[in-house]
Order: structure tokens, then sequence, then C-alpha cells
């Protein structure tokens, strides 16, 4: 069996991490003899393929800098043919590209990519995501923080996430996307958490005839979305977290929570051009036990709220 660390060269000097840093980690993954006894190694236990690389940096912010792995990323890491895991977040690969093969590596179903800091100019292949839908059996897709600016000039990258059917989170927040947000997924059945907080999108669209039912979690927080909200929410019949606040919504709150029942916590804060009332519907939410209205224009606040709950 391959050598699996070979990726990164595993000697002193080819980590941006601490001296003392550096001696930790390769003292902790090279107890075993056997790459498979390493520490952030996993293997099947019938194949004895790699599986999973767990490399993430579990030191707080404060310890970030002394703790993280650097240099480049070494294109032997293809050679992990079964690698289904791979998380390299809060690592810092300053100064170096993110490799394209990323996208060659198949058997993904966990990517975490987030806080890694990458440095000059993302690949186009990655840049706008067309590289993700190579990696048909992907689950967990978690690149917050990766400059995905160019994503935002490529009108068709929802539609290589579209392609991912596995898939069941998406975690792209503070990654500089812009334009319209169109979720129109067909293909995403499974998607269960989506957070897209933080980016610079300003206009959301929703297909009336496409319902995400799997979808728990939706996160778009921290945009720049004008408007009303869309009616076409309403299709979010299993949404349990809905966060659309400190953006620019505007309008009454159309009552589109009829099918919402397992909704539980709804924050629409911070859009200062909200106005009206609340919406009927809003009463027959038994679940809801978080709700932020805070910072926007309301006026008749007189709820409905636990009337229809018993």
């Amino acid at each position: 069996m391959p050598v699996a660390l070979v990726a990164w060269q595993l000697k002193e000097g080819h980590f941006s991490a601490s001296k003392m840093a550096s001696r930790t980690l390769l003292t902790d993954l090279l107890l075993g003899k056997d790459c498979c006894e390493w520490k952030y190694v996993h293997c099947n236990n019938i194949s004895g393929h790699v599986e999973k690389l767990d490399l993430r940096n579990p030191l707080d912010y404060d310890a970030y800098e002394g703790a993280a792995l650097g240099g480049k990323v070494k294109p032997s890491l293809m050679e992990l043919k079964y690698l289904e895991y791979l998380d390299l977040s809060g690592n810092c690969f300053r100064g170096s590209q993110m490799p394209m093969f990323f996208g060659s590596l198949n058997q993904l179903r966990h990517l975490y990519l987030s806080d890694t800091c990458f440095g000059g100019q993302i690949p186009p292949q990655l840049g706008n995501l067309r590289w993700i839908s190579g990696l048909a059996s992907l689950k967990h897709l978690n690149m917050d923080y990766v400059n995905l600016s160019k994503a935002s000039s490529d009108d068709h990258w929802l539609l290589h996430v579209n392609k991912l059917s596995s898939l069941t989170e998406l975690h792209l927040t503070n990654s500089l996307l812009q334009g319209s947000l169109t979720l129109s997924f067909t293909n995403l059945t499974h998607l269960s958490f989506l957070d897209l907080s933080g980016n610079l999108f300003e206009a959301l669209v929703l297909n009336p005839f496409v319902k995400l039912d799997s979808l728990v979690t939706l996160n778009l927080n921290l945009n720049k979305f004008k408007g009303s909200i869309p009616d076409a929410l309403a299709n979010l019949t299993s949404i349990q977290q809905l966060d659309l606040s400190a953006n620019g919504l505007g309008g009454p709150i159309p009552d589109i929570f009829v099918k919402m029942t397992s909704l539980h916590a709804l924050n629409l804060g911070s859009n200062i051009n909200l106005v009206g009332g609340l919406p009927k519907s809003l009463g027959g939410l038994c679940q809801l036990n978080t709700l932020d209205l805070s910072e926007n224009s309301m006026s008749a606040l007189n709820t409905h709220l636990g009337h229809t709950c018993t």
C-alpha cells in the first residue's frame, strides 16, 4: 500500500506551522509503522485501503497560526483511490494554489476545505465549481471562506452543484458569491443543510415547481437581498431553521408558513424595510420557539402566535 501522507512530504520545513506544532503533529502521526496506525488516518478494516484523512486544525483561532499545516498539497494524494473523507479545514496553505486534482478524487463523500487560505489565483476549473460535478458520491461539501468570486461569473455554477445527487450538506459561507441566487435544484433530493450566508447575493429566486423536501436548515443571512420575501419559500415543507436576517428585504411578510409545521427557528431580523404585521399562518407554528423580528419597520405586532396551538 502506498504511504498516504507523502502527499505532504512529512518532514520539518514543509509546514508553515511552528517547529513545536510540526514536531507534535509528526510525532502523533508517525507513532505506528503501518500508516493505518497513524493518528489522523483511517483505513478500511477489510481491504486496508485509506478511506479517511482528518487533518483539520483542532485549535481555536488564537492558536491557529501556530498549529496550521502549510506548504503545498502534493499530487501524490491522488494515489488514495478509495479516499472518501478529506478534511483540511483550519490549516493555512498560504501562497499555494488550491490543487486542481481535488476534482479527480471521485470516491469522496466528505470534503472540508474551509479556512484553508489557499493563495494565488484559484484555478478557473475550481473557482467556478465546475470541478465538483465529477464528485458524484459527495455528501458533505464545506468551502467556507474560500474565494469563489469567479463562480459568480459562471451562470451555471448551481447547475454543477445540482449534479451532486447524493449531497446532504453544502457550506459556502463568506465565499464572495454574488449576483442572483436561483434555488432551482431538481436533483438534490437529499439536501438537508444549505448555508450561503455572508455572501453578496442581491436577488433570491425560487422555482415554485421545485420542492426541496429534505431541506431542514436554510441560512441566507448577511447577503444583499432586496425586494419582498419570495412566496415560493412555502414549498420548504420540512424546514426547521430559516434565517434571512441582515439583508435588504422589504414589504409585508407573506403568509407562507401554513405547511412549515416543523419550523422552530425563524430569523428575519435586521431587514429594515419589512413593514406591516405578522401573517396569520405564523399562529399555526406550534414548534416555533425562536422568532427574531428585530430592527425592522413593522408596526402591527398584534401576533396570532399560540392561538391555534394546544
